[in-house]
């Protein structure tokens, strides 16, 4: 448990975003995906990612790395409409599930065990209605790595087999 005290916290928010896929637009750091501050519920945030269903973000980690954190939801700037689902995966494995959050909720706490995950997952699906007004927020997103653990660095959004 020692190396929690000592391990290195990398904001989402700092790695390549070219490589997050987003139904709509590009994926936007520190700010929702209509360029405004990252907002849920009245609830402003000042790091983050955001994006448009369907999204994927895909995140070399070497196994070394303890956790990912954030608040997730669906940015105010879509008022009452718009449901998303955030999913967060390991090595191809589901991990952590939202559920359907819609337009106007609070932003949902993830707080997600990574020990040992090679290849970090962030889904965010259209919530099973479609893609219309589904901005997604991963507030105050983060990945805490090991001590002295290699930088996350983000992948293709898709494997690719050669």
């Amino acid at each position: 448990m020692a190396s929690s005290l000592f391990a290195e916290t990398v904001s989402l928010s700092s790695l390549d975003l070219k490589q997050m896929t987003a139904g709509w637009n590009v994926a936007k750091a520190d700010l929702g995906i209509m360029g405004s501050p990252l907002s849920m519920h009245g609830v402003k945030f000042v790091h983050g990612v955001g994006t448009h269903a369907t999204s994927n973000f895909r995140v070399n980690v070497n196994g070394a790395v303890e956790r990912f954190t954030a608040k997730v939801g669906v940015d105010d700037t879509a008022g009452s409409q718009g449901s998303v689902e955030f999913v967060v995966m390991g090595d191809g494995r589901i991990l952590w599930r939202s559920g359907v959050l819609k337009g106007g909720e609070p932003a949902r706490a993830v707080d997600v065990n990574l020990v040992g995950v090679r290849t970090l997952e962030l889904r965010v699906t259209d919530g099973g209605d479609g893609e219309s007004n589904d901005h997604a927020d991963w507030a105050d997103a983060t990945i805490e790595m090991n001590a002295g653990a290699p930088a996350p660095v983000a992948l293709p959004p898709y494997e690719t087999f050669g």
